[in-house]
């Protein structure tokens, strides 16, 4: 009875294994090869490009950016007598025609009245030339103290010369008596042409 129970069950067990195979086999042709091997690896996606160095270290010029000029070269300063006469080029001069004591008068903010110097300088055009450069300025004392502009007598040079033509400008400074012993104009033309200071003591 045994062998009989024993025989059965080896069939039914034979039976099963053959139906599992079936199945298997059915389903591999059904879900196709990408089912059957899970293992395979996926493509990898595509990741975002990178940057070459050169293009980040390089950012784009700014439209309208522009060299930086060269600054100009300025001929040495010359340093005269207050009684000299400047020479510039194509035979341009300038000379320190009269300087004046005078009493300063303060108007505008800065100014100071009291004594003062006005200053008249006369400029003979070997070529027509310009006065939108020209600036005159004045020092005093051992240690060579700003004097302060004063805008009352003060009748710059302004406009142009025409070649062979004169002109005289007149420019007012406060400066103490007690410096009038050493007294500097500065005469700076233009800039192409050297920066004149013209020292020595005030009568």
């Amino acid at each position: 009875m045994f062998d009989r129970i024993s025989r059965s069950a080896m069939a039914l067990i034979a039976a099963a294994a053959v139906l599992l195979i079936l199945v298997v086999v059915v389903v591999g042709q059904i879900a196709g090869p990408d089912d059957v091997n899970p293992s395979a690896a996926p493509a990898p996606s595509a990741g975002p490009s990178a940057t070459p160095l050169s293009s980040a270290a390089s950012p784009t010029p700014s439209v309208g950016a522009t060299a930086t000029d060269k600054p100009i070269k300025r001929p040495a300063v010359k340093t005269l007598g207050i009684g000299a006469t400047a020479k510039f080029n194509r035979g341009t001069t300038a000379r320190l025609v009269k300087i004046t004591r005078v009493n300063g008068k303060a108007v505008l903010p800065g100014e100071i009245a009291g004594p003062a110097i006005a200053v008249q300088v006369s400029v003979y055009a070997g070529e027509r030339v310009s006065f939108d450069q020209t600036v005159v300025n004045a020092y005093s004392g051992a240690r060579d103290t700003p004097a302060i502009q004063l805008s009352t007598g003060t009748k710059p040079l302004t406009g142009s010369l025409a070649r062979s033509r004169t002109t005289t400008g007149t420019y007012v400074f406060a400066v103490p008596d007690k410096d009038l012993d050493d007294v500097t104009i500065e005469f700076d033309f233009a800039l192409q042409e050297p920066v004149t200071l013209f020292t020595g003591a005030v009568r």
